[in-house]
């Protein structure tokens, strides 16, 4: 006679904080439409005062309310229905900070609030971010001119950026935009990528980290000077150096077949 085992599974719920501002959050199921009346009075978003300061940490709730929900704010958007909990270092610099709140209705209607918001210091921000962007805007350029022998745009061992197999930016073939410059604004996190001096149709996107700053990604139609011919790539790079007054950038498979680097220095 066999015995029948009953099997019994028990979820834990357990409130985990992510510091790329991925929410705490409680999910409901969702039901009906929701009006303004309804969000008014139960969606929350409450800044955090450290040292007496109004900081870059946020607690929300939207608690109750049966709809679709969205958070947006500088470094992404938190989806989900019935949430709350908090976002963590969501806005990197002090200044103006709007997280706008939005609740999709069953029947495809939308409502949305802006919560407006005045940072006056961001605490446990990592360094990358004002590194790139000055902590407002900073340009960058090629670190080098066609021809002067420095490695600054060149071909590499697809393993090793530092394994330089062909010098084309010093030795004899920059890239079309050499003299160009690329804009990193704190503000938003765009990037402007200016092909020539006098660029008056310049692309302009975003750019982000990974977790751990060892890529960079162009998007949303933007991408890193010198992305062309055997350069090409598809915009995510590996972060060799950043420092104040160096971006060393590197992808191990360039349209080229090969591995490319690309050196930049402040303007």
């Amino acid at each position: 006679m066999k015995n029948r085992i009953g099997i019994f599974v028990i979820i834990i719920i357990a409130e985990i904080v992510f510091i790329s501002c991925e929410p705490v959050e409680n999910r409901h199921e969702m039901t009906g439409n929701v009006t303004m009346e309804d969000i008014e009075g139960l969606v929350t978003v409450t800044q955090e005062l450290r040292n007496g300061k109004k900081s870059n940490f946020f607690s929300f709730n939207s608690e109750g309310l049966k709809a679709a929900t969205a958070f947006k704010y500088s470094l992404g958007t938190s989806t989900g229905t019935g949430t709350n909990g908090q976002f963590i270092q969501c806005f990197l610099f002090p200044g103006p900070a709007d997280i706008v709140f939005t609740a999709l209705n069953p029947d495809g209607t939308s409502l949305s609030k802006t919560f407006n918001f005045t940072i006056d210091e961001a605490f446990d921000v990592a360094p990358q971010w004002d590194l790139i962007t000055a902590s407002s805007s900073k340009t960058w350029v090629f670190d080098g001119t066609g021809g002067d022998g420095g490695v600054w745009w060149a071909m590499s061992d697809p393993g090793d950026p530092t394994g330089i197999w062909w010098n084309a930016g010093g030795d004899c073939c920059p890239p079309s935009d050499a003299n160009g410059r690329m804009v990193f604004e704190a503000q938003g996190l765009g990037v402007t990528v200016y092909s020539s001096p006098n660029d008056a149709s310049p692309k302009k996107g975003t750019f982000s980290f990974n977790r751990d700053f060892t890529e960079l990604t162009f998007k949303d139609g933007a991408n890193a000077l010198g992305s062309e011919s055997n350069a090409g790539n598809n915009g995510i790079f590996k972060v060799v150096e950043l420092s104040k007054d160096k971006l060393h950038l590197f992808v191990p498979n360039a349209s080229g077949g090969t591995g490319w680097v690309w050196v930049f220095k402040p303007q």
